[in-house]
């Protein structure tokens, strides 16, 4: 201990217990040279500071604040925090913060290390509440000592929390009979619903892996997955045996796994429950595998243990404040990490969660509905989703519905544009939103930011926030040098959460899951993500981008060579370059540029329907772009300023005949330009085939709306996603009401 510590430490000469008479008297001296430095930094007497009053109440700029601490460091002869007096929120919990810091140092409050950061962009401190318990073990005590209680509800069938427990006690016990046990790994290819819930929970009770595979990706990319999970083993529903028929085909007979559908499981006669969670595993065994994209042209699986999982849990319960009253929206997909605290966060806390069928969760409309009539007090969603959402509420002639219920709107998946913000809480003040930031490998969230006002005006994104409990930011250079405050550098991330790695990749893991050099805890590792971050001077961390080849589209992360690897595998394909393009804010795009072996005029493949049986839809690129060569700069890199936006080239490559056979296809045809940012289009051209998504969709069938006043169900749209298609719809809703009048088919201006 050094430095005029001393005087303070004398204090608590004989004190061993906190709470005690000495440690009294130090928590008073601290006080009181806290109050005597801020008052005078304020330039008010020190009478007029109240210890218990927020801080922000005092308006204390961010110089004075990061000069009090470091004259507190010097009186003290501590290393804190730079961002201390951020982190609490009066003087009081300032003080109690630093005598559980002297307490560390003299171990008369156990082994917990102190984290010292003072200068050091590093936050988030686990303040005991690290993950100590199965959160399958937390559910079965919800279901035994409250087993009416409602635990989820699908499409109108509801399940108790009892009922719940006893189905996935039953299919535990049948797994077991299989030979399941700990660490098994089990791929899981079903719909989202009741079901999937069943069997997340059954693998969890006897020790199994969690290995969620959407149903609805192609039938390669489920061969990949299951391939790659070397399981002899695979858990589905009868509905999803289509895709799963096309998928086993591709194995050798040797490799192909047992498939099981739980759904024609015979009931059993006596099912004993599976026993407490506790005593049937370690929490560092593996809890599941999120596949996400990879580099080398194949999915890369991410290995999370049970304590990381559970800790994330343990932290988005308290910090939304989560009790049984909550009901919470779970509408992503299996194959995204956010859907395992969206089905068992609720189950840790005796609240319960609605799945939203996918048609309702793509429609802006019916979503808002769907929250109204459920009760939905938490819902998550991207930022792209959240801007079709605002142009609902913002329709002209409808009032914005008042949500009475929603008590959080999660935003996630992608970076966060400030206007978002202020436009929802200008319609919501009373909402607020928080902005979640955190990957895969490391259990899924470790930053959020709650943003209860609308951001300042020259901000135009919302932070991250801050760490999450157990979890630890660092901002790096390349040789791991800790970046200062208001500089950026590399996230890295350290922590409970952080995982295993890559299944079955060992090289790809050592790149980024490296040993922690600021970790007291021997061989603790931390996570390299490959994002650029700002650490605040308020201790919040900004967001930058990307600083590899890695981009996020509509919150799903991609690899952009896994894209090219795709596209390059067909055999008339020379040369490719798959970018993401955002010409238009707020409608980022995947874009390939392709140079094909075939001669100019000859026909090109028509590589959208190559890659629907490799990829998923979401990583198909909205245009392919034919060119004669890519372009490269003079030191043989690709020159992405010189690539052609996509606005002034024909995005199929194909001939394409313009002529619009009546007012109705012509005004369409304004409407599809401006949702796509193209010069033309042609009245048979697919919609999705040249550069369309079900956001976009979106947005041009509401502004049908607004322009015709006829509402189009999406789902017709993508049964019929052409103009001369779309032109009958319209005509035919008009004859069933009053006719469409000639103005209502033209003077239709197109923004730039």
């Amino acid at each position: 201990m050094t430095g005029k510590l001393k005087t303070v430490a004398a204090l608590s000469d004989g004190a061993a217990e906190p709470g005690g008479r000495a440690t009294s008297n130090m928590t008073e001296a601290v006080r009181d040279w806290l109050v005597t430095k801020l008052a005078g930094v304020l330039n008010l007497p020190p009478q007029a500071i109240d210890a218990s009053e927020p801080l922000t109440s005092y308006g204390l700029g961010s110089i004075e604040a990061i000069t009090l601490v470091g004259e507190l460091e010097d009186w003290l002869g501590w290393t804190l925090p730079a961002t201390l007096l951020w982190d609490y929120s009066n003087l009081e919990a300032v003080c109690q913060y630093i005598i559980r810091h002297h307490q560390v140092a003299n171990g008369s409050a156990g082994n917990r290390p102190a984290i010292l950061a003072a200068g050091q962009p590093v936050s988030g401190e686990t303040r005991g509440m690290a993950a100590d318990r199965f959160a399958h073990g937390a559910f079965e005590a919800f279901a035994r000592d409250l087993s009416d209680l409602t635990a989820a509800s699908d499409r109108g069938h509801t399940v108790s929390y009892g009922e719940l427990n006893a189905r996935a006690d039953e299919l535990a016990m049948q797994l077991k009979q299989r030979g399941l046990t700990t660490e098994t790994v089990v791929p899981v290819l079903m719909d989202r619903g009741l079901d999937l819930l069943v069997t997340m929970l059954a693998l969890f009770k006897v020790g199994g892996v969690y290995v969620p595979i959407d149903s609805r990706y192609p039938p390669h990319r489920i061969f990949q997955m299951i391939r790659q999970s070397r399981s002899n083993l695979v858990l589905a529903t009868r509905p999803s045996g289509a895709s799963l028929d096309e998928s086993l085909k591709e194995f050798d007979s040797a490799e192909l796994p047992e498939v099981v559908f739980i759904d024609a499981l015979e009931t059993l006669a006596d099912c004993e429950p599976a026993g407490p969670a506790e005593s049937l595993g370690d929490l560092r065994d593996l809890a599941y595998i999120i596949y996400t994209s990879g580099s080398t042209g194949a999915p890369k699986g991410s290995l999370i243990e049970h304590r990381g999982m559970s800790n994330h849990l343990s932290a988005k319960v308290s910090s939304l404040g989560m009790t049984q009253g909550d009901r919470l929206a779970q509408n992503a997909s299996q194959s995204f990490d956010i859907s395992v605290w969206q089905m068992l966060a609720p189950l840790t806390c005796g609240a319960s969660l609605r799945f939203i069928d996918s048609g309702i969760n793509r429609d802006p409309a019916k979503l808002l509905s769907f929250i109204e009539s459920e009760q939905i007090s938490i819902l998550e969603i991207v930022p792209s989703q959240l801007r079709a959402l605002l142009k609902e509420l913002r329709r002209p002639g409808d009032s914005a519905p008042a949500l009475p219920s929603l008590r959080w709107l999660v935003v996630t998946g992608e970076a966060f544009p400030a206007d978002l913000c202020r436009d929802w809480l200008d319609l919501y003040p009373h909402i607020p939103l928080v902005n979640a930031y955190g990957p895969t490998e490391c259990s899924d969230d470790v930053t959020q930011f709650f943003a209860y006002e609308p951001p300042i005006p020259r901000l135009f994104q919302v932070p991250i926030g801050k760490a999450l409990q157990g979890s630890h930011i660092y901002a790096l250079g390349e040789d791991l040098d800790q970046a200062l405050p208001g500089s950026e550098g590399e996230i890295y991330v350290g922590g409970v959460g952080v995982g295993r790695g890559y299944l079955h990749d060992p090289a790809q893991t050592a790149q980024v899951f490296l040993p922690n050099p600021f970790s007291l805890n021997p061989g603790e590792r931390f996570y390299k993500t490959g994002d650029l971050g700002l650490f605040l001077p308020d201790g919040n961390w900004q967001f930058l981008g990307r600083i590899d080849n890695q981009v996020k589209v509509r919150g799903f992360r991609l690899e952009l060579d896994e894209i090219r690897a795709a596209i390059a595998s067909h055999d008339m394909v020379h040369d490719v370059v798959v970018v993401a393009r955002e010409d238009t804010p707020g409608a980022k795009r995947l874009i390939a540029y392709v140079v094909y072996d075939s001669a100019p005029g000859g026909g090109n493949p028509d590589l959208r329907h190559f890659l629907e049986r490799k990829l998923p839809d979401y990583m198909i690129p909205a245009a392919f772009v034919a060119l004669d060569s890519i372009p490269v700069t003079t030191n043989g890199k690709v020159d992405l300023k010189a690539l052609p936006a996509p606005a002034s080239i024909n995005l199929t490559g194909a001939a394409r005949t313009v002529h619009y056979g009546n007012p109705m296809e012509k005004a369409l045809a304004e409407i599809w330009m401006w949702a796509l940012q193209i010069e033309e289009v042609g009245v048979e051209e697919n919609f999705f085939e040249i550069g369309g998504d079900s956001l976009l969709a979106l947005q041009l069938l509401a502004q049908i709306r607004s322009q015709f006043d006829v509402k189009i169900d999406l789902q017709r749209f993508f049964d019929n996603p052409t103009i001369a298609r779309l032109a009958l719809m319209l005509e035919e809703s008009a004859s069933e009401t009053a006719p469409l009048r000639p103005q209502d088919m033209n003077g239709y201006e197109r923004q730039a």
